[in-house]
């Protein structure tokens, strides 16, 4: 059996919960739909936390060099981190990545869209490249691209492109595989880094006016406010007006969807043309996102915090050596797709601090962190979240099994004294294997 061709396509502020397969009945994903229809759904990945606002940055950087939060930065090359990391862990050398990886083991390497990460990184990672957004964020209309050439190792034709992100993207990744077909000698990779449904959530009137503001469903955790301060309020936050007020909460749902819907027509295209050149079976397709978003849950409207409607993202893979039509709930980061990806491709000797996700012993608990206030670690049923707030320290401990949306919390139930007692304890031995600077914060 040859190698597997691989692509990776990346949201951008993609939600656990915004696929129809899922369970989400006013979203239509046909497309996203059919991807887990042939594969496997890991229905619990969340990313593996953020030091700042952007949590995009980070979330990718983990995703491309295999390495957590702290053991990475935002800018993979050279590597300074946005708070400071303990001194036993001095990464001042560029990073290996996810492409060079598979550059270095023979692959064709291609990437499109949004990098986010740092020239050099995207050097070292991809043979060449089209529509390549070097930046945070910008209009979907007028998004500043750049082109690699093969061969050339630079950068050129830099400028604002007419027309919609989503478009231009995905039509970069066709061009590419109508390149490609059955026959080919080597393999390829192909990341595909869409910028939606981050804001500007704007889309053609096609997708956006299937969605009636009036129609969206609030879920049960919509709050007017949060209920106490969080430190460092991000850019987010300032979208929506505050309080919040569920008609604008409705409203910003809709352009979401409406968002989502259009990535997932240009990822049918992807998939459609994989099939049209007979590479489906021999090509492992797996979609993820940076991170999720609150619009208006918790009183919040960014992804500043550690609730599932922030953390926790969608994670499909498909193709040869993954299950058809699975849900597995196993707790993982969205980032376990390094070492999975890398494993399928006979590249087995990459430095990772992540977990295969097809792992005969899963893990028992799973943490996350947001700046330098928050920090959370779950088993398969309990969630604590522990704050440094301008009130000074919060807990908070949820059920999410019972209370899905993280309505009601247990942390002052003497009842779940224990569990409390118990996660911190846990929580602060995965800061300690995470070298997170909080080591200790919580006892």
């Amino acid at each position: 059996m040859p190698r597997p061709n691989i692509i990776v396509t990346f949201a951008d502020d993609q939600r656990f919960d915004t696929i129809a397969r899922h369970g989400n009945r006013q979203i239509h994903t046909p497309n996203l739909d059919r991807l887990a229809d042939r594969g496997t759904s890991y229905l619990r990945a969340q990313h593996g936390g953020s030091t700042h606002g952007a949590v995009c940055a980070p979330s990718r950087a983990q995703l491309h060099t295999g390495l957590s939060l702290f053991h990475t930065s935002d800018n993979l090359t050279p590597c300074e981190p946005t708070i400071a990391r303990k001194p036993t862990v001095p990464y001042s050398q560029p990073h290996p990545t996810l492409g060079s990886h598979l550059r270095n083991a023979g692959y064709d390497t291609f990437g499109v869209g949004k990098w986010h990460n740092g020239d050099e990184s995207f050097l070292a990672s991809f043979n060449e490249g089209k529509m390549i957004f070097m930046g945070g964020m910008s209009s979907h209309y007028n998004v500043a691209a750049c082109e690699l050439p093969a061969g050339t190792g630079k950068f050129a034709n830099k400028y604002g492109r007419n027309g919609h992100s989503t478009d231009l993207f995905t039509s970069a990744a066709v061009d590419f595989l109508s390149t490609r077909s059955a026959d080919d000698e080597k393999p390829f990779f192909l990341y595909v880094a869409y910028t939606a449904p981050h804001d500007p959530r704007q889309t053609h009137w096609r997708f956006r006016h299937k969605y009636k503001d009036a129609e969206m469903d609030l879920p049960p955790n919509f709050l007017p406010q949060h209920p106490f301060k969080l430190t460092g309020a991000e850019r987010d936050e300032f979208i929506g007006e505050y309080p919040r007020h569920p008609d604008e909460a409705r409203m910003h749902t809709a352009d979401y969807y409406a968002c989502i819907e259009h990535m997932d027509e240009g990822l049918g295209k992807i998939h459609a043309l994989l099939r049209e050149k007979g590479l489906e079976d021999n090509t492992i397709v797996a979609h993820t996102a940076d991170h999720g978003i609150a619009i208006g849950q918790h009183g919040l409207f960014g992804k500043g915090d550690c609730y599932d409607h922030s953390i926790r993202v969608p994670l499909i893979v498909a193709g040869p050596g993954f299950e058809k039509g699975i849900d597995d709930g196993r707790l993982c980061h969205q980032h376990d797709v390094f070492p999975t990806l890398l494993d399928h491709a006979g590249v087995n000797n990459a430095k990772t601090d992540f977990v295969h996700l097809q792992s005969a012993t899963p893990r028992e608990t799973i943490g996350s962190a947001f700046g330098t206030q928050i920090r959370t670690l779950r088993n398969e049923r309990l969630k604590l979240i522990e704050y440094n707030t301008p009130q000074g320290r919060v807990t908070q401990l949820f059920d999410s099994v019972a209370d899905p949306f993280e309505c009601h919390d247990l942390s002052k139930d003497p009842a779940h004294d224990a569990d409390v007692k118990s996660l911190r304890l846990k929580l602060n031995a995965y800061l300690h294997r995470t070298n997170d600077p909080l080591e200790g914060a919580f006892l």
